[in-house]
């Protein structure tokens, strides 16, 4: 916690004498509200190029993780993982943040999560300006976004649907058939798969 410590000098004078007084000033890391055991929920959605939610992917991953304080950041370390929340400023009911890039290896792939800008704060006027995540004291609740941009999540997509016994053997079929009909579905699965980006959410409650 940082602390900010004021002193009043003594003065003396042989007529008049000064009474000397010290004062603590403490200010409070907003920080420091956020530190502790949570419990963790990641869900992840497709989104289109033009930032409309398609649905959900995949289930949701529940654990536990931790939050403590970094610097002039702070760490959520959950499943393994390391999320740096940044830029920290305070809020009327809480503070917001950004949240540095997150990079992983699967499979020799190399991805980059992105902090996304999908958590909305609405201020008393109506108005509503959107950060990469939020802390709200009174739930005790810490939620953030990230993106994976399209071209990696079409690889990451791609991937898995090369190891799909069943859709290749759909293509081997199609082939069989029409060779021309299994290239043009296997151009339209592309071609979908290329506007589309992953974005994760994680809501962490604290314990």
């Amino acid at each position: 916690m940082k602390r900010i410590f004021y002193s009043v000098a003594i003065l003396a004078a042989t007529m008049i004498g000064f009474t000397s007084c010290d004062e603590e000033d403490e200010k409070v890391d907003i920080k420091e509200q956020a530190v502790g055991d949570y419990n963790v929920t990641v869900q992840y959605y497709m989104y289109d190029n033009s930032g409309k939610e398609l649905e959900s992917f995949g289930d949701a991953n529940k654990g536990s993780g931790s939050v403590a304080i970094n610097g002039d950041a702070l760490k959520l370390t959950y499943d393994g993982d390391a999320y740096n929340l940044v830029k920290i400023v305070e809020a009327s009911n809480g503070f917001t943040f950004d949240v540095e890039d997150l990079t992983a290896t699967e499979d020799g792939t190399t991805y980059t999560l992105t902090g996304y800008n999908a958590y909305e704060l609405k201020s008393n006027d109506g108005k509503s300006t959107k950060y990469n995540g939020g802390f709200i004291a009174a739930t005790k609740t810490l939620e953030f976004y990230m993106q994976l941009p399209s071209n990696q999540f079409s690889e990451m997509l791609e991937n898995a649907l090369a190891e799909d016994e069943d859709l290749i053997n759909t293509f081997v079929q199609l082939a069989i058939i029409d060779e021309n009909l299994a290239e043009d579905l296997a151009e339209e699965i592309e071609e979908i798969i290329s506007k589309i980006s992953l974005i994760v959410q994680v809501t962490c409650v604290k314990k």
